[in-house]
């Protein structure tokens, strides 16, 4: 049995990423906990009742697992946060949130072989949805150097709008990607109010709108 599951079974692998904080004293402790849980099964299928001191030792060191456990992730994630850079500061807020893949599966060619690889399968797609378009007829460019009279004229953005766009919300919404509540933009405000205005006022003269505001 156990040669057949190791020749057709894919063996079970622990990520390293799954518990960053566990150790070999956890690993210890929880072997310990086991042991003793194992011998309680093994005393109440030979006596009919459950001892009291493996009990006891049962439950002081299952207290102890869980303390060690807690002690040890309270430290990881402290370390974690004084190493931390300006760069990974944005990735601590998706760590409450479970990530899944779901593979999809392979796309038939006619007569050809399924595709699989995920660059092939874009380009597969790409060249069965968004195939180019017809050349189309009398299709000039507009000219957007010439000033034309019905033109909306052109206001410049004040820090009134800024900061009553900023203070106008709830403060416990969190637009963009980056997840920032209201409270956070809003100490950045009192804190750097001309970097911010200038980052918005050059974005808006120049036409460009970054998808983490969206």
């Amino acid at each position: 049995m156990k040669t057949a599951t190791t020749s057709t079974a894919q063996e079970k692998c622990w990520s390293t990423k799954a518990k960053p904080w566990w150790t070999r004293e956890l690993s210890a402790v929880n072997k310990e906990r086991s042991s003793l849980r194992k011998q309680q099964q093994a005393h109440q299928a030979h006596w009919g009742s459950q001892n009291e001191v493996i009990g006891q030792l049962l439950c002081q060191t299952t207290n102890y697992f869980c303390r060690l456990f807690k002690h040890k992730k309270k430290a990881w994630v402290d370390q974690t946060l004084e190493e931390a850079t300006p760069y990974d500061v944005w990735g601590f807020c998706n760590w409450s949130k479970g990530t899944r893949n779901y593979p999809s599966p392979a796309i038939k060619h006619t007569n050809q072989n399924p595709v699989v690889q995920y660059k092939d399968k874009c380009n597969a797609l790409q060249n069965v949805l968004f195939q180019p378009h017809p050349p189309l007829a009398n299709n000039d460019l507009p000219n957007i150097k010439d000033t034309h009279l019905d033109n909306i004229a052109h206001i410049e953005l004040t820090k009134t709008e800024v900061q009553e766009a900023i203070y106008c919300h709830c403060t416990k919404k969190a637009p963009g990607e980056s997840q920032q509540t209201f409270v956070t933009i809003r100490w950045a405000w009192e804190a750097k109010e001309d970097i911010i205005f200038a980052l918005m006022h050059h974005c808006i003269q120049t036409g460009h709108h970054s998808n983490n505001w969206h």
